[in-house]
């Protein structure tokens, strides 16, 4: 029951962030903060065993297959806003760039946190230093995507709000790098151990978004591409939950695999 209820939980914040009654003009604080992400997180705080108490571990671990599909589709459409072909054309200023504003964002969380990480929950360094690079990951990930928000609103011109999403399409990719060299080093004992992790979950993506791309070629019908596509977001998140590897990096390859070879 608690899993359905948490499940309800977040569509109902989904409607709400996407929802119109939530104007970035009217409040752009609140639509920030839920484009980023930090109702979720909030709402994770807040009924989780450290605060009420609603959740319990063993309720957490139960909700593993609803994060794994959560991040099997969240990394699919990453993967499919990696255009390939656009990124070819683009000239090296962009990407050091992107390489510079997705870097700092990292640096601005990871380096101040590792001290903390190491001190207070005291892992051994290298799980410390990748707790702390997932965590820059993940401000390398959203921190372009504020102005992107801020374009859609239309307090951005067209030209400049291209190049902005650009830069948010870059700074995904740093991000993603960052994040599978964060798990090389924290998803295992060994450095080995986790490169086998992180390649295990890209070749899976990789096979899956070869197999859609096979699977939909053909397709004409909206409601038959849908489903297939839903069917095989779902396949890649429960195959990576199973094999105990990342569900995002392996949704991001197989979007970028069905990006690439088209579909």
């Amino acid at each position: 029951m608690q899993a359905l209820l948490v499940f309800l939980a977040i569509a109902a914040l989904s409607l709400l962030a996407s929802s119109p009654a939530l104007d970035s003009a009217r409040f752009p604080a609140l639509a920030r903060l839920a484009a980023g992400g930090f109702l979720f997180l909030l709402f994770g705080v807040v009924l989780g065993p450290s605060v009420v108490g609603v959740l319990s571990v063993e309720d957490l671990r139960l909700l593993r297959p609803v994060m794994a599909l959560g991040l099997g589709t969240a990394g699919v459409i990453l993967g499919l806003n990696l255009e390939p072909r656009l990124l070819r054309l683009l000239p090296r200023p962009v990407y050091s760039a992107a390489l510079a504003h997705a870097g700092t964002a990292f640096l601005f969380v990871a380096v101040p946190l590792f001290v903390p990480l190491l001190l207070t929950l005291r892992p051994s360094f290298h799980a410390a230093v990748g707790a702390a690079s997932l965590l820059g990951a993940a401000a390398s990930l959203s921190s372009g995507h504020f102005a992107v928000l801020a374009y859609r609103g239309g307090r951005m011109d067209r030209a400049r709000g291209l190049g902005v999403a650009l830069l948010t399409m870059l700074d995904d990719a740093v991000g993603l790098v960052v994040l599978a060299l964060a798990l090389l080093l924290g998803a295992a004992p060994t450095v080995g151990e986790g490169l086998g992790l992180v390649c295990l979950a890209l070749l899976l993506g990789i096979l899956c978004g070869a197999l859609l791309a096979y699977l939909t070629h053909a397709l004409k019908d909206p409601a038959e591409l849908a489903t297939v596509t839903l069917g095989m977001v779902a396949l890649v998140g429960g195959a990576a939950a199973y094999l105990r590897v990342s569900a995002l990096l392996a949704g991001v390859a197989c979007g970028a695999t069905l990006a690439l070879v088209g579909g």
